[in-house]
């Protein structure tokens, strides 16, 4: 969910007085992935309910919804209250989706299961697991590439990994 459907990092920059500058590994530059978490595990539920979708969020949506497959949204729990918030943003902006709270998303890889994520690593990690992924190209990913049509890039990506299935 987040920074693929919403803008977490510009969030978690403003709370913590950081430039929105991401380091090549996706976390903003001078914040550990530590001092992130404690930051996020100290918002409440209204934090999570109002981040902002990111510029690609409606062509994302638009091309899963075709696809007329179930839409589940594997997301960490940060805290009690994220749950909550994060619910509610997705019933605001993505009420066809379902919510599911788990840190380690390649637990529940099949080999008909799509991860799409902007994370090699959990992409990696839910491969082995015999699920198929789809990374989402972001500025901070080690050999990025812009994609002028988000929209016809998952399209085609999606159409892609059911012909493997």
């Amino acid at each position: 969910m987040e920074d693929v459907l919403c803008d977490v990092s510009t969030a978690v920059a403003d709370i913590l007085g950081l430039p929105v500058k991401l380091d090549n590994s996706g976390q903003l530059h001078g914040c550990t992935t530590a001092k992130k978490n404690e930051a996020l595990s100290l918002q409440p539920a209204s934090f999570w309910e109002d981040l902002i979708p990111l510029p690609d969020f409606n062509d994302i949506r638009s091309a899963l919804l075709a696809t007329g497959i179930p839409i589940e949204v594997l997301t960490s729990g940060h805290s009690s209250d994220s749950e909550s918030g994060k619910q509610a943003w997705l019933t605001n902006y993505f009420p066809e989706s379902k919510l599911t709270l788990i840190r380690n998303k390649h637990v529940l890889a099949t080999k008909h299961s799509t991860l799409i994520d902007t994370h090699p690593g959990a992409l990696q990690a839910f491969a082995r697991e015999g699920g198929q992924t789809i990374l989402i190209p972001q500025p901070w990913q080690k050999n990025y590439k812009p994609h002028p049509n988000i929209k016809q890039f998952l399209t085609d990506r999606i159409a892609a990994v059911r012909a493997l299935v």
